[in-house]
C-alpha cells in the first residue's frame, strides 16, 4: 500500500497525497463522535453512581435501627449477623418497633409456660407421636461449638457449611452451635454461613471460596453430612494442614486419611443402630401392653473422635447395650408395623440394619414388620414423596409407623396418621426444644440488652452520614453543571463535524473520477510495457544470433592464420631452394647461368610471398582482434538488453500495484460514502441523546430537592431512635429477669 502510494506522489502531483488525507479524516470524525458518545455515556455512569452514593449513605444511617428492630419484632432467634438491607425500610411496624418488640417477648413467654412436652416451638406444631428416638441436634452443636472454642484457643473466626433455613437437623447443630459461641466464646466470632441444600459442588465452592479469600477464617464446622467427604477431599487438595480447624459429623473410614493428613481434627457421631431398633419395639410395647416412656424423648448422645480413638470406633461400629426389651405380653390381634427409611446408605444403612433385627424379632412373635423407601430413591428427601408414604401406609391400616422428622412440613401429615389411630414413633430429627429455645432467648436478650449502645452508635453514624450526604448533593449539583457544559461542548462539536462530513461528501465525486483516470492511464502504461517488452525479446534474439556468426568468423579468422603461417613456411623453404640453385649454378660456371637467373626470380618471389604473408598475417590479426572486440560489445548489449527485459517486468508489476491499490482507494471511498452517512444517522441520534441528557439533567436536579428534603426527614428520626434505645434496655433487663427464672 505504502509503495503504491508513494508511486502516485511521485508520478501523478499533490493531489493524491490530499485524496489519501481525506478518508484519514473521515476515520478521525468518527472516533470523535464515538469519544462524544462514550463520554456522555461516563457522564451519566457518574451521575447514577453519585445517586446510589447517597441512597447508601441514607440505607446506611438506617441499617442499625431497622436491623435490630426488624429482628426483634418479627421474632428472628437466631444470632447469626442479618444481611443488609437493599433499601431503607420506613413503614409502620419498624417506626412503632420498640412496642412491638414488647409485645413479641410476651408472646414467646406466654407460648415458652404453655408448653408441655418440650417439642414445640414458634414454627412447628407439636407432633402427636408416643416417642422420640434419635440425635439431640442441639447438644451436637454445642460439642461441635465447645471443640471448636478449644481448637481455636478461643480465639478466631467460623464458617460454616449447614443446609438450609427449614431441614432441622442442619438448623438445631446451627442454632446449638451459635448459641454456646456467643455465650462461652466471646473471642470466637462467626463469620459466614454457606447453605450447601445438599449439594456437594455448591458446598466445595462456598467453602474453598471463604477459605481462599478470607484469610481471618480460622475453624470450618462442616454441620452438613452429605457432602462431608467431598469437602474434605476438596481441602486436602487444594489447602494445606493447618490451614483451619475442621469439625464435621459423621464416622466413615475415610475419615481416617483426613485425620492422618491433619485436615480434620474431630468429627462428632452416635449409634444409629438403636434409631432402627429402639422405635418399633417401642410401639409394639404400647400396643400390647399400653406401655408409656417416663420422657417424650430418648436422645443419643453424640462421642467425639479425633485421630487417636477413630480406628477404636470404626473397629465397634454398633453398640447394642442400649437396645429396647421386648414386653413379656404377646398380642391378641395381628399387628402391622412399618419403618419409613429415606434411604438404605451412608449414614441410614446402620438405621437400617437396626430395623431389620427389630423386624426379625417381631417377625417370631407374628408381627407383620415392613422396612419401606421412597418409590423414587433418587429423591430421598422429596417432601410430596413422603406426604404419599405416609397417608398410604395410614390407609393400609397399619397399627405403628416409624417416621423420621427431617422437615417441619412432614408434621401436619404424621398428625393426620396420629388422628386415625396410628401410633407413630419418630426418630432422628424433630423440631426445636424446650433447651433450644431458652438459649435462643438467652442469646437475642443479650442482643436486645446491646441494641440501646447499637442505636446509640447508629445515630451519631446517621450524623455523620448526613453530613456526608450533604456533601455527596453539593458534589451533584456541581457534576450536574460539569455535565451541562459538556453536552454544549459535544453540541458544538457535532455541528463542526456535520459541516466537515458534508464537505468531505462534496469532492468523493472527484476523488472517484480521478481514481478511474489514473487506473485507465495505468493499464494503458502496462500494455505498453508488454510492447516494448515483447520488441526487446526479439532484439536479444537477434544480437544473440550475430554474436554467433561473430564467434564463427572469429574461428575462420584462426584457420586463416594457420593457412598464411603454411605458406609463409612454404616461402621460407623456397628461398632456401632458390639460394641452394644459385649456389649450384655458380659452381656450374657459364652452363648454370641461365639456371641461376630462374633462381635469383624464385628467390625474389619468395621474398615477396613472404612480405606478403606478414602483412596478410598483420592485418588479419586486427580483424581478430576486432572481432574480437565486437564479440565482447555483443554480450554488454545482451546483458543490458536483460537489465532493460527485467526493469521492464517490475514495471509491469509496478503498474499492477498501482491498479490493485486504485481498486482497493475506489472501495475505500465508497466505503467511506457509507460511513459518512452512518456518521449522519449517529449525529442525529447524538441531538436526541443530548436533548435527552439535558431532561436528564433536570429529572436530577429535582432527585437533589428531595435528597435535601429527606435530610430533613433522617433527623427527626435520629430523635425518636434514642427514645427507642431507652425503651430496649429496659426490655433487655426484664428478659433477664424472665430467664433467670428457668433451668437449663
Amino acid at each position: 500500500m505504502f509503495g503504491g502510494v508513494a508511486l502516485l506522489l511521485a508520478g501523478g502531483g499533490l493531489w493524491v497525497q490530499g485524496g489519501t488525507a481525506e478518508p484519514l479524516l473521515a476515520a478521525a470524525a468518527m472516533l470523535f463522535l464515538g469519544y462524544a458518545l462514550v463520554r456522555q455515556r461516563l457522564l451519566r455512569r457518574e451521575q447514577a453512581e453519585l445517586v446510589t452514593h447517597i441512597r447508601e449513605a441514607i440505607t446506611e444511617s438506617a441499617q442499625p435501627i431497622s436491623r435490630l428492630l426488624w429482628d426483634v419484632a418479627k421474632g428472628r432467634l437466631n444470632t447469626s449477623p442479618p444481611q443488609k438491607p437493599r433499601r431503607w425500610e420506613t413503614d409502620k411496624q419498624s417506626r412503632g418497633s420498640c412496642a412491638v418488640a414488647r409485645e413479641a417477648y410476651n408472646e414467646l413467654a406466654e407460648q415458652l409456660s404453655a408448653t408441655t412436652d418440650a417439642a414445640t416451638s414458634l414454627t412447628a406444631v407439636p407432633i402427636k407421636r408416643l416417642i422420640y428416638t434419635g440425635i439431640d441436634d442441639f447438644a451436637h452443636g454445642q460439642r461441635a461449638a465447645r471443640l471448636i472454642g478449644e481448637l481455636c484457643g478461643g480465639k478466631g473466626r467460623v464458617a460454616i457449611v449447614a443446609v438450609d433455613h427449614s431441614t432441622n437437623y442442619s438448623v438445631l447443630r446451627e442454632r446449638g452451635f451459635t448459641s454456646t459461641l456467643n455465650t462461652e466464646f466471646a473471642g470466637v466470632d462467626l463469620g459466614q454461613v454457606i447453605y450447601s441444600g445438599r449439594n456437594a459442588e455448591r458446598a466445595i465452592t462456598g467453602i474453598c471460596e471463604v477459605l481462599r479469600n478470607d484469610p481471618s477464617i480460622t475453624a470450618v464446622y462442616q454441620l452438613e453430612e452429605a457432602s462431608t467427604e467431598a469437602v474434605l477431599k476438596a481441602i486436602q487438595e487444594q489447602f494445606s494442614p493447618g490451614r483451619a480447624v475442621l469439625v464435621a459429623h459423621g464416622r466413615r473410614k475415610d475419615f481416617l486419611s483426613f485425620f492422618e493428613s491433619g485436615h480434620l481434627d474431630a468429627t462428632l457421631t452416635q449409634d444409629p443402630y438403636l434409631q432402627g431398633f429402639n422405635p418399633m419395639i417401642h410401639i409394639y410395647n404400647h400396643l400390647v401392653s399400653g406401655w408409656k416412656p417416663e420422657t417424650p424423648r430418648q436422645f443419643i448422645l453424640p462421642k467425639t473422635l479425633n485421630q487417636e480413638n477413630y480406628r477404636a470406633m470404626l473397629a465397634h461400629p454398633i453398640d447394642r447395650e442400649d437396645r429396647a426389651q421386648l414386653s413379656t405380653k404377646r398380642p391378641d390381634r395381628l399387628l402391622k408395623i412399618t419403618y419409613l427409611l429415606p434411604k438404605n446408605y451412608d449414614f441410614w444403612n446402620t438405621v437400617e440394619l437396626g430395623a431389620q433385627e427389630a423386624q426379625q424379632e417381631l417377625k417370631n412373635l407374628g408381627v407383620q414388620v415392613t422396612v419401606a423407601l421412597p418409590d423414587d430413591p433418587s429423591k430421598p428427601y422429596d417432601l410430596e414423596q413422603w406426604h404419599r408414604m405416609i397417608r398410604r401406609a395410614a390407609k393400609n391400616g397399619v397399627h405403628g409407623l416409624v417416621v423420621p422428622v427431617f422437615s417441619d412440613q412432614l408434621i401436619p401429615t404424621i398428625n393426620e396418621a396420629a388422628d386415625a389411630g396410628v401410633v407413630v414413633a419418630t426418630c432422628n430429627q424433630e423440631p426445636a426444644s424446650l433447651r433450644e429455645m431458652i438459649f435462643s432467648i438467652r442469646s437475642q436478650a443479650r442482643i436486645v440488652g446491646s441494641a440501646a449502645d447499637d442505636l446509640s452508635a447508629g445515630a451519631d453514624r446517621s450524623g455523620q452520614v448526613l453530613k456526608r450526604v450533604e456533601a455527596a448533593a453539593t458534589s451533584l449539583k456541581e457534576q450536574s453543571l460539569t455535565q451541562e457544559k459538556a453536552s454544549r461542548r459535544i453540541t458544538e462539536a457535532s455541528s463542526e463535524l456535520r459541516s466537515a462530513l458534508e464537505g468531505m461528501a462534496q469532492t468523493l465525486p472527484e476523488m472517484v473520477a480521478r481514481a478511474e483516470q489514473i487506473r485507465v492511464a495505468s493499464e494503458e502504461g502496462g500494455s505498453t510495457i508488454n510492447q516494448g517488452i515483447a520488441e526487446t525479446d526479439k532484439t536479444v534474439s537477434a544480437i544473440s544470433n550475430t554474436a554467433s556468426v561473430v564467434e564463427k568468423l572469429a574461428g575462420r579468422s584462426q584457420d586463416v592464420l594457420q593457412l598464411i603461417q603454411a605458406i609463409k613456411d612454404i616461402g621460407d623453404r623456397t628461398h632456401m631452394l632458390a639460394m641452394n640453385a644459385a649456389i649450384e649454378s655458380a659452381r656450374a660456371g657459364e652452363a648454370g647461368r641461365g639456371f641461376a637467373v630462374v633462381a635469383d626470380e624464385i628467390r625474389a618471389l619468395s621474398a615477396q610471398s613472404t612480405q606478403t604473408s606478414d602483412r596478410i598475417e598483420t592485418h588479419l590479426g586486427e580483424v581478430v582482434e576486432n572481432i574480437r572486440e565486437v564479440s565482447s560489445t555483443v554480450d554488454t548489449s545482451v546483458q543490458s538488453i536483460q537489465r532493460n527485459r527485467e526493469t521492464s517486468k517490475r514495471m509491469e508489476e509496478v503498474f499492477q500495484s498501482i491498479l490493485s491499490q486504485m481498486e482497493h482507494n475506489t472501495s475505500t471511498i465508497n466505503s467511506v460514502r457509507h460511513h459518512l452517512e452512518t456518521v449522519r444517522e449517529q449525529l442525529q441520534k447524538v441531538d436526541l441523546s443530548t436533548e435527552e441528557f439535558e431532561s436528564g439533567l433536570n429529572h436530577l436536579v429535582s432527585d437533589i430537592r428531595e435528597v435535601e428534603e429527606s435530610q430533613e426527614e433522617i433527623s427527626r428520626a435520629m430523635d425518636a431512635v434514642f427514645a427507642c434505645s431507652q425503651s430496649l434496655a429496659a426490655s433487655s433487663a426484664a428478659q433477664q429477669t424472665m430467664l433467670r427464672s428457668f433451668e437449663v
